[in-house]
C-alpha cells in the first residue's frame, strides 16, 4: 500500500532530524509510532501524508491511496457548524446535502445512513446533540481536534494517520475509539504516548528515538520486551568484545615484557658481550609476536558502547513537612453551573500521604473539584478545606496557571534557591539543557508541565493537585512522573485518563459521574 524508501530528514541547521526510515504500511495494518518528544514523529507523518518533502528518500504510494491525517495541532474555524464540518468527509455526500434538488440522489448514494454515521460518531466523542449546530470558530481546540478525528474516522480513506488521537479524550470516548480502530479494515498509523491504548490497538510499533527508526512485531507490551532483549543483547555483545579486546591487550604486553627480559643476558653468564647478539635476536621473535597481537587488537571492527538511560537519582524531599492528618476535608458540598448540577451534598476525605486518582467523562467536574482544592473556585454550599498545616501545590491543565514569561530554570529557582538541586530535577522530569533557558510561551504544553511539575516538586508543598499532568508528555517523561509521585512523602489528588499511571500511583480512586440536570 505505502513503502517508506530510506527516507532522511534535516532541519533547517542541516542536521538530521531522522535518517534511513524504511518500513511498509501494509492493508490492515495497525501501527504505533512511538518516541521521545523531538524525535520527529510529527514531522514523519507529515512526510508520509504529503505535507513535507523528505531531504533524502521517497514515499511510494498505490494509485490512488486516499490519506486522511489528523494533526496534532487544532485547524482554525472553518465558519461551517459542527455537524456540517463532520459531513465533509464524504465530500460528495455533504455537497448533494446542501442542494435540495439533488435530495433523491442523496438518498440513493446513502446520504441518510451516512448521517446517523456521523450522529453516533459525534455522540460517541462527547458532543452533545445541542452542539451539533454551533460554529466551529465557538468550539475550544479540544472540540475541534475531536471533530477532526471523527471527519478522518468517516473519510472511507484506505490509511488513517492520526497524531496523538486520544487527547482531549475521555475514558468513554477512547474506549469507543479503539473499538472502531479495531474494527476497521484500512491501515492506521498513529502517533501515541499513552501506553494502554497503543497496547489494545497496535499490531506493528516503529520506535523513533536518536535520529534512528526502528521496527517491531507486536503492539507495545511486545515491543517493550523485544527492545529489552535487544539492549541486552547489544550489552552482551559490547562487553564481550572489550574482554577480548582486553585480553589481547594483556597478552601483548606480557610477550613486550618478556621480549626485554630475553634480550638480556643471563647474569653470571660468561662471555655476555658475545652472547649478546644471541639474546637480542630472541627478543626480537618475542616483540614481533607482541607486535601481531597488537595489529590483530587494532583489526577489530570498533564496536560502538550502547546507549545508556541516565536513571533517576534519589530525589531529596527533605522540604516536604509532614501534614494535618487529614488534607482535604469536604463535606456537603454542592456545585452548578447554571442549570447543570456538578456535585450535590459531597462527602470526601483525603489522609496524609494518600493519592487519590479522579477519573470521570469529560464535563463531570474534576478540574472543578481540583480547582476548589487549590482554593481558587468556592463551592456554591458546603466546605472545602486542606488542613491548617498543608501547602498545596496546584498544576492546571496544559500548565496554564504559570508564568509564561519565565524560563523553566527562573520558574523553579522562586521556589528553591539551590540550583544543583533544581537543575537535577528538571533532568529528572526529562527537560533538555537548552529547554529549561527557554520561557515557557516558547515551550509545547508537554515542556510546561514538566516545569510546572518540577516547580512543585522543588516547592516544599505537602498536597499536590494535578490536573492531567500527563497531557502531551512522551513515554519517558511519563515514566519519571510516576517515579517521582512514588516516592513523593506527600498527598496527591490528581485526574487522568492515563489507566497506566492511575495503576501505578493511586491508592484510591474516585469516579465522577456524568453532570446532573436539574
Amino acid at each position: 500500500m505505502l513503502r517508506i524508501h530510506e527516507i532522511c530528514y534535516e532541519i533547517q541547521c542541516g542536521l538530521p532530524l531522522f535518517a534511513h526510515a524504511c518500513f511498509d504500511i501494509n492493508h490492515g495494518d495497525r501501527i504505533g509510532l512511538v518516541g521521545p518528544n523531538g524525535a520527529g514523529k510529527s514531522t514523519l507523518m507529515r512526510v508520509v501524508a504529503g505535507e513535507l518533502a523528505p531531504s533524502a528518500g521517497s514515499v511510494i504510494r498505490r494509485g490512488g491511496l486516499r490519506v486522511a491525517y489528523l494533526a496534532q495541532e487544532a485547524p482554525r474555524g472553518t465558519g461551517q457548524t459542527l455537524f456540517d464540518r463532520v459531513m465533509e468527509a464524504d465530500a460528495e455526500l455533504a455537497r448533494l446535502r446542501q442542494d435540495p434538488d439533488w435530495f433523491g440522489e442523496y438518498v440513493a448514494l446513502g446520504g441518510p445512513g451516512f448521517e446517523a454515521r456521523v450522529e453516533r460518531a459525534l455522540s460517541r466523542l462527547g458532543f452533545p446533540e445541542e452542539s451539533w449546530g454551533l460554529a466551529t470558530e465557538r468550539l475550544s481546540s479540544g472540540q475541534r481536534m475531536r471533530a477532526e478525528l471523527a471527519r478522518c474516522l468517516l473519510s472511507g480513506s484506505d490509511l488513517l494517520l492520526l497524531d496523538e488521537p486520544t487527547n482531549h479524550l475521555d475514558s468513554a470516548a477512547r474506549a469507543w475509539l479503539e473499538g472502531e480502530l479495531r474494527r476497521l479494515d484500512e491501515a492506521v498509523l498513529l502517533v501515541s504516548h499513552d501506553r494502554a491504548f497503543l497496547n489494545r490497538v497496535t499490531k506493528r510499533t516503529v520506535l523513533m528515538e536518536r535520529g534512528t527508526v526502528q521496527c517491531f512485531e507486536g503492539n507495545y507490551e511486545k515491543f517493550i520486551e523485544q527492545r529489552s532483549l535487544k539492549e541486552r543483547q547489544a550489552w552482551q555483545q559490547y562487553e564481550a568484545r572489550e574482554r577480548q579486546a582486553a585480553a589481547e591487550r594483556a597478552a601483548a604486553e606480557k610477550r613486550m615484557a618478556l621480549a626485554r627480559k630475553v634480550a638480556k643476558a643471563p647474569e653470571g653468564q660468561r662471555d655476555a658481550r658475545a652472547c649478546g647478539p644471541h639474546y637480542a635476536k630472541k627478543a626480537a621473535k618475542v616483540a614481533r609476536t607482541a607486535r601481531i597481537l597488537r595489529e590483530r587488537q587494532s583489526m577489530l571492527e570498533a564496536m560502538e558502547k550502547p546507549w545508556e538511560e541516565q536513571g533517576i537519582p534519589e530525589l531529596d524531599f527533605s522540604a516536604v513537612e509532614r501534614g494535618d492528618e487529614i488534607a482535604v476535608r469536604v463535606e456537603r458540598m454542592s456545585k452548578r453551573f447554571g442549570e447543570r448540577v456538578l456535585f450535590e451534598e459531597m462527602d470526601l476525605h483525603v489522609a496524609r500521604g494518600e493519592c487519590w486518582v479522579l477519573s470521570g467523562p469529560n464535563g463531570s467536574g474534576k478540574s472543578t473539584l481540583l480547582r476548589m482544592m487549590a482554593g481558587t473556585e468556592q463551592p456554591d454550599s458546603g466546605v472545602v478545606q486542606v488542613g491548617g498545616r498543608v501547602r498545596a501545590g496546584y498544576l492546571a491543565q496544559e500548565g496554564e496557571n504559570l508564568a509564561l514569561g519565565q524560563t523553566p530554570l527562573e520558574l523553579c529557582l522562586s521556589v528553591c534557591a539551590d540550583e544543583t538541586r533544581v537543575r537535577t530535577m528538571l533532568a529528572c522530569l526529562k527537560l533538555r539543557a537548552e529547554q529549561i533557558l527557554r520561557p515557557l510561551a516558547t515551550l509545547s504544553a508537554g515542556e510546561r508541565t514538566k516545569a510546572g511539575m518540577a516547580m512543585l516538586l522543588l516547592s516544599g508543598a505537602n498536597l499536590l493537585l494535578l490536573d492531567e499532568p500527563t497531557n502531551h508528555l512522551e513515554m519517558e517523561a511519563r515514566a519519571a512522573l510516576e517515579e517521582a509521585l512514588i516516592r513523593y512523602p506527600g498527598t496527591v489528588v490528581l485526574s487522568t485518563h492515563d489507566e497506566w499511571l492511575a495503576e501505578r500511583v493511586a491508592d484510591y480512586s474516585l469516579e465522577l459521574g456524568a453532570t446532573i440536570e436539574a
